[in-house]
């Protein structure tokens, strides 16, 4: 994606071309939120599966540390949809109420 390596600000006058690509601090959110989401996921799954088996050691307050995770990614993706850039994006696509 050569946006990702460069940027022409709105009038046309100034490129930004730097040497590493742009860092998007909204993606990097995104990225983490979703790694974040997925690790959850899966810490959930491998608990609930354990459940009667006992065949794996969890730590003592893990469903505690659990859902203070899933409350700190559930803000995190709060957060991202109170963006501007996230409503604009949602509004182009028609998904506003999604």
């Amino acid at each position: 994606m050569s946006d990702s390596l460069f940027r022409i600000d709105d009038t046309g006058e100034l490129v930004n071309a730097p040497f590493f690509d742009i860092e998007d601090a909204y993606h990097v959110k995104t990225d983490l939120w979703l790694a974040a989401g997925s690790a959850l996921e899966l810490m959930d799954w491998f608990y609930g599966i354990n459940r009667g088996r006992d065949v794996i050691e969890f730590a003592p307050g893990f469903v505690n540390d659990w859902q203070a995770l899933a409350k700190a990614t559930d803000a995190l993706r709060a957060d991202m949809v109170a963006t501007d850039r996230y409503q604009q994006a949602m509004a182009k696509m028609d998904l506003r109420n999604a």
